[in-house]
């Protein structure tokens, strides 16, 4: 609702063409914000562009499967899918805020999980990642979970090429403890 109220304000400020870009993006907005209340939506602003614009092709070949992303992005076309990736990669990456009470002992064991399987080694010290690699730093608790549990029932590779970090190996217990310690990196 916010969102659809700063397109009206920004109509008075923006150009057609601009304005059909804003438009064309409060579907993606509506879910992929901060401010929604879906734990397992990814934050996407700020995302990597050649990150974003792999998994939108990947729901609309049918290669990555979850709801509603693989329907909405079937019918969209290469200059669609650019359109999109362009405007959402550009904009600032907000971090997840952190709403959970502190665990420590939680947060130890994420970060000693995530050391072990030695995740920056791809995702970066700070895991920002960097092109197709995606950030992880800030992102949902929620989403990081989920994407555990799609990877460890064969809906989602890690990496896609799977020749990374077997994320098999990570046991469930972990999953949480991971996904709060990286969602709490800046």
């Amino acid at each position: 609702m916010f969102q659809r109220l700063i397109l009206i304000a920004l109509a008075l400020a923006l150009s057609p063409a601009a304005l059909a870009e804003e438009a064309e993006l409060v579907p993606c907005l509506d879910c992929h914000q901060v401010s929604t209340r879906l734990g397992e939506v990814p934050l996407i602003e700020g995302q990597h562009a050649a990150y974003l614009k792999a998994q939108l092709e990947r729901f609309r070949e049918r290669h990555r499967e979850s709801f509603p992303m693989d329907a909405l992005a079937r019918g969209l076309s290469d200059k669609g899918v650019a359109r999109k990736v362009a405007v959402i990669s550009s904009r600032p990456w907000v971090s997840w805020p952190k709403v959970e009470a502190e665990d420590g002992e939680l947060l130890k064991r994420g970060q000693a999980v995530v050391e072990h399987f030695s995740c920056a080694a791809c995702h970066g010290p700070a895991f920002l990642g960097g092109d197709v690699i995606p950030r992880l730093a800030g992102q949902r608790p929620g989403y990081i979970e989920q994407q555990f549990i799609a990877i460890e029932a064969g809906r989602r590779y890690h990496p896609p090429t799977a020749i990374g970090a077997s994320l098999a190996l990570v046991e469930k217990a972990d999953y949480r403890a991971v996904a709060l310690w990286l969602s709490r990196l800046p």
